[in-house]
């Protein structure tokens, strides 16, 4: 098709699968199992994410930020800002001892561990990180990254502070758009983290173009939901009578719950930008037969073979997927079997990608469709424990023309 078309054609059906995962539950019932996971740790989350800034002092400007976020909610915003900035001081490492301590680093791993969960599910990555490298992931993200929000904050506002800004001000042009750009910045900054977040929280390699499209989306329906929820909580006049004193925690988890959600489906639309066979696929869970499963493993082993003999660089995950055009949850599932069997193996850190794991000179096809049939197979069973006798030999010679049509076929032949 010719790019528009492309592209439009692309995107109608990025949008109509993430109705359809939406509409499934999946995303839902990850979101609200975030928003439990949250209200049990934002405080500890807090207190470590700004401990750098409560060292120099400065940790109490955080309370913009939370306002910020809290924005939709009204007039409460300012009360709950305020209360978890009062949270924030009265957590002290000294008084709650090494104990204390190690429950609140467990708090905090805890809900980066759901959201890493959450963003894999969305990914279809079945392993997550390790604990050596939860620790020290998780702990620079939440600690890097606010102190590089403050300082950003903390640049522009002394640039908008300038004389020049000042005089610049005064000229109506100027005055409108730096008026403009004012407005826009926060949006910005929300993109950009936004799109940090679908690079860094998944266990796989995220393209930097699929995450930053994920960001402005997910980014502009941050916003666009800020503002309808505040004129929902605008509006809601009734709840205060109702629910009294609970009516605020009870608007501030529905926020929750939409902040997260909004944050799902931006993971998701990454996905989809980065794997479109994914989403151009019917969204019945894929079920592979037996059949396709060997016919698979066979085009992926030499397809890696092929890239390894000719010195290219190695295939990944994504590579493979738009090779074979399957949806990447197919390829994962073979690439593993492919890993536990020992005949591919995974190399860099960064951007994983896949090589023959031993010389594929004596690697027969046949050797490959065994240890591909055999795959998961419960090591205490054999044909002969379930099989009648009277079979066996009709099962013997099925195994035999087997094996014997494609024996001297190797896979350095077919990757050559």
């Amino acid at each position: 098709m010719p790019v528009p078309r492309r592209l439009l054609v692309e995107f109608i059906r990025i949008i109509c699968r993430i109705a359809g995962d939406v509409w499934e539950g999946q995303l839902t019932l990850r979101a609200m199992s975030l928003v439990y996971t949250t209200l049990l740790s934002i405080i500890p989350l807090l207190a470590i994410s700004f401990s750098v800034l409560k060292g120099f002092g400065v940790h109490r400007e955080i309370e913009p930020f939370l306002i910020t976020f809290l924005a939709p909610l009204g007039e409460r915003a300012d009360e709950i800002g305020a209360r978890l900035v009062e949270f924030i001081d009265n957590t002290s490492v000294s008084v709650l001892g090494y104990a204390g301590f190690s429950l609140l680093i467990y708090a905090v791993v805890s809900l980066m561990q759901k959201v890493e969960s959450a963003f894999n599910s969305v990914w279809h990555v079945s392993h997550g990180r390790t604990f050596t490298e939860r620790i020290t992931d998780y702990l620079t993200l939440i600690i890097v990254a606010p102190t590089l929000m403050f300082l950003a904050t903390g640049i522009w506002a002394s640039i908008l502070g300038t004389d020049i800004m000042e005089r610049f001000a005064g000229v109506l042009p100027l005055s409108w758009l730096i008026n403009l750009v004012v407005r826009v910045f926060p949006v910005f900054l929300i993109i950009i983290a936004f799109s940090f977040i679908y690079v860094l929280v998944p266990n796989t390699k995220v393209h930097w173009r699929a995450a930053v499209v994920g960001g402005v989306i997910a980014g502009t329906l941050w916003n666009l939901g800020g503002v309808g929820f505040a004129i929902f909580v605008g509006t809601s006049g009734n709840y205060p009578a109702i629910y009294s004193s609970f009516a605020t925690a009870i608007f501030f988890m529905i926020w929750l719950y939409l902040a997260w959600m909004i944050l799902l489906i931006g993971a998701s639309i990454s996905f989809y930008v980065q794997n479109p066979t994914s989403a151009s696929r019917s969204r019945e869970p894929l079920t592979l037969s037996n059949r396709m499963r060997e016919k698979l493993s066979l085009a992926i082993a030499v397809a890696v073979g092929k890239r390894f003999y000719s010195g290219e660089r190695p295939h990944t995950i994504t590579s493979l997927t738009s090779e074979v055009r399957l949806p990447v949850a197919a390829v994962q599932d073979v690439v593993r079997a492919l890993e536990t069997e020992g005949l591919v193996v995974r190399t860099g850190a960064e951007d994983v990608a896949f090589v023959p794991a031993r010389s594929w000179d004596t690697l027969s096809v046949r050797e490959l469709m065994e240890r591909m049939r055999t795959y998961g197979e419960d090591g205490g069973l054999t044909p002969e424990t379930v099989t009648d006798p009277s079979i066996e030999g009709v099962w013997s010679g099925f195994e035999s023309t087997l094996s014997t049509s494609v024996d001297d076929v190797s896979l350095r032949d077919l990757s050559r």
